[in-house]
């Protein structure tokens, strides 16, 4: 059976509300009708429900005890009320916002008294940042107590002030309080676009204080989606915030939210280590009463999930008493919820009943359809009044146009009067400036022309600068490059002329001034190849014709400078056959000068791998308008790569790099670029692909008409070593 000593707790808490000696009768006889019928008849229980909601429940919302206040506190309501009588306009409605901010965790009756007579006393005084605060302050004390619609209409009359007057301290903490309304209403999409607004005017404003209280409440909407990264993101900005600015009262909440995110995730040790902290500092240096009974409501909440019944039933016990102490429906409602769930895991349903009822009295009172259609309401009104500005600015600007016109008439006709006082000195003014405009246009066009001279002669002297350099380029080349080769070939020929040398030395020396010959004509042949390219002169026949037995006649050229070093040159096609349309001799030409290049370039005892593979040329410019099939030559060595620096200057004239020929050869610094002029005059492309240290492939891709395979009946040459 269960008597009144099994529901002795709920008679130690819940009757301390109950004014009437006839409440006290009805409840002490519903407790017995629990006892003896619980378990036999639904309609019974029901009626218990019933009885309990008529004659106890309302008593929970209507009185409060008074609530503690420690002494820091009670020191700074008593110096703000000393100041109160003295105090005058915006000062004194400041100072009883202040109280009513001071009261808002512990006494609601009094937070709302001096809210309220600030509002009052706003009204009269006319000044709007005040009534823009006064707003924000009221709304807060409202949401405390679960009176939401009043709230909402609080914070949308905020808002609207500080629009209209651009007080954007004002609008944000506005956006954010309507945010939070939105959030209790679970219109979580309207919430997160509210608070994200506040977030970026307290951006702007670099304010702290109004980002700390943004992230918080961005955290607990993340939190409601189960977004638990997110809602310890901002939860720990808060904090960050909090403990910047050294806000003891902002740390507590900020770790009271981090190890509600934890219990949820089950880190229930995590939680308790955040919870704790926060406690202490809620209850020994602020004892905001608020705060502290949903502290307490969360670690026995954790306690309970961590199966620590009588942990979780001594914390929600204290919580609940707190809560309901101070009158906050939200932690009567989280409280009452899982001690019910508790009392019912112990078989003691009375409790057990009796928590359930005021759990489902206090969310019938947050959550009524009433109060949603009136926040919903509060929305579509502020929205039309702020079409309805829109529309009184646009009616005040018309007005403002009429005065202006009316005035633009009356100018007018004084302008006519005067205009017959004044013809003659205006006539004269006009003729005078007339010619100065004139003169001015004269000086505008001739400045003009002057500033189209210069740019000309700037481009030209660049151009000029450009071929000056090129010349002494040139003529070091010729000075460096042709005086010493000519000086050994005179010095040859002195040494035939004179019969100096006979037999194998004379065979020797004829031998070196046909080499040394040649390198100068090449020399010449470069230059002149160069600049033929550059002036357009250099005409291609372009034939379709298999490059195959071109690169094999090259690469036997070179057999015998690569045995010199003990090169070993691997001709490797990797396709039957390689059509392109292009010119003979040029493809010779590039040929040559890149295996020149390797040859030159690799040292003693290396490879030099040439491959032929089909390609695609992409399309670029107007040569090469689509991509099309091509093949691709690569020339690949084992020599000593190229800098990044190197890379940069590659394909251009003259071009001096880091690597140095390893047999004492000769280079002029006008191959390659001789190679990419050529391809691309071919409408191909060429480019290097190297690591310093690694060799370097170089690759032209030329295009082609044609594309054969093993599959075409033709026989597969394997690839030779040379």
């Amino acid at each position: 059976m269960y008597g009144r000593a099994r529901v002795q707790f709920f008679l130690d808490s819940v009757p301390k509300l109950l004014t009437s000696s006839v409440s006290m009768k009805l409840t002490d006889l519903v407790f017995r009708l629990l006892g003896q019928l619980f378990v036999r008849r639904r309609t019974d229980i029901i009626l218990c429900v019933l009885v309990l909601v008529l004659c106890g429940i309302p008593q929970i919302s209507a009185q409060r005890l008074p609530g503690r206040v420690v002494p820091t506190q009670v020191q700074t309501a008593d110096s703000l009320l000393s100041r109160l009588p003295s105090a005058r306009d915006t000062a004194r409605v400041e100072i009883l916002d202040s109280l009513a901010w001071i009261y808002r965790g512990t006494d609601f009756g009094q937070a709302m008294k001096y809210a309220q007579k600030a509002a009052r006393e706003v009204a009269s005084l006319g000044y709007p940042r005040v009534r823009a605060e006064n707003n924000n302050y009221l709304g807060v004390i409202y949401r405390n107590v679960g009176s939401y619609a009043k709230a909402m209409e609080c914070f949308v009359e905020a808002r609207k002030i500080a629009e209209e007057y651009g007080y954007k301290r004002e609008e944000g903490y506005a956006l954010n309080n309507i945010g939070d309304i939105y959030k209790y209403q679970r219109r979580y999409d309207d919430a997160r676009q509210f608070v994200t607004l506040a977030i970026r005017t307290f951006e702007q404003l670099r304010d702290s204080a109004g980002l700390y209280y943004c992230h918080i409440r961005l955290g607990e909407i993340t939190q409601s989606l189960n977004n638990y990264p997110a809602a310890l993101q901002s939860f720990r900005q808060s904090l960050a915030y909090s403990q910047a600015l050294g806000d003891k009262v902002w740390k507590a909440g900020a770790l009271n939210r981090i190890g509600q995110v934890y219990h949820q995730q089950g880190l229930y040790a995590e939680a308790l280590e955040a919870f704790f902290p926060a406690l202490t500092i809620s209850t020994a240096v602020m004892n905001d009463e608020d705060e502290q009974s949903l502290i307490l409501i969360h670690i026995g909440q954790t306690y309970l999930a961590a199966h620590q019944q009588d942990s979780a039933t001594y914390y929600l016990r204290r919580g609940f008493e707190l809560a309901t102490r101070i009158g906050i429906k939200q932690h009567i409602r989280e409280a009452s919820k899982t001690l019910a769930e508790i009392y019912t895991a112990k078989h003691d349903y009375a409790v057990a009943l009796q928590f359930q009822t005021i759990q489902m009295a206090m969310s019938d009172s947050l959550f009524s359809e009433a109060g949603r259609r009136e926040i919903e309401r509060l929305s579509a009104k502020y929205d039309m009044e702020k079409q309805q500005l829109a529309l009184d600015a646009l009616s005040a600007e018309q007005k403002q146009e009429r005065f202006i016109g009316l005035a633009l008439v009356l100018g007018v006709v004084l302008l006519l009067v005067s205009a017959g006082l004044l013809y003659r000195n205006i006539r004269s003014e006009r003729r005078a400036n007339a010619e100065i405009v004139r003169q001015q246009r004269i000086l505008e066009d001739q400045s003009t022309e002057i500033e189209m001279t210069n740019t000309t002669l700037q481009e030209q002297n660049r151009e000029l600068e450009a071929l000056n350099t090129e010349k002494t380029e040139l003529m070091g080349i010729v000075a460096h490059d042709l005086k010493n080769p000519i000086g050994a070939v005179r010095g040859l020929a002195e040494l035939v002329e004179s019969d100096a040398v006979e037999g194998n030395d004379l065979h020797e020396a004829v031998k070196q001034i046909i080499l040394t010959s040649d390198r100068m004509l090449a020399l010449v042949t470069n230059i002149l190849d160069s600049n033929r390219l550059e002036l357009g002169g250099m005409k291609f026949s372009i034939v379709e014709f298999d490059i195959l037995p071109v690169v094999e006649a090259t690469c036997w050229q070179y057999t015998q400078a690569a045995e010199a070093k003990k090169i070993t040159i691997h001709f490797l096609p990797e396709i039957p056959s390689a059509i392109v349309s292009a010119d003979e001799q040029a493809v010779m030409q590039i040929m040559d000068n890149l295996l020149s290049n390797a040859v030159k370039y690799s040292p003693h005892g290396k490879n030099i791998f040439i491959r032929i593979t089909n390609g695609i040329v992409e399309a670029t410019d107007k040569r090469v308008p689509q991509a099309s099939q091509s093949i691709r030559l690569a020339v690949q060595d084992e020599g000593p790569g190229l800098s990044d620096d190197d890379k940069t200057k590659l394909f251009s004239k003259f071009a001096r790099l880091s690597a140095r020929p390893t047999g004492g050869e000769h280079s002029t610094g006008l191959g390659l670029s001789i190679v990419k002029k050529m391809v691309e005059a071919l409408n191909g492309r060429v480019w290097c692909e190297s690591e310093l240290g690694k060799g370097a492939t170089f690759i032209v891709e030329l295009p082609t008409t044609q594309h054969h395979s093993p599959s075409d009946g033709l026989s597969v040459k394997h690839g030779n070593t040379l």
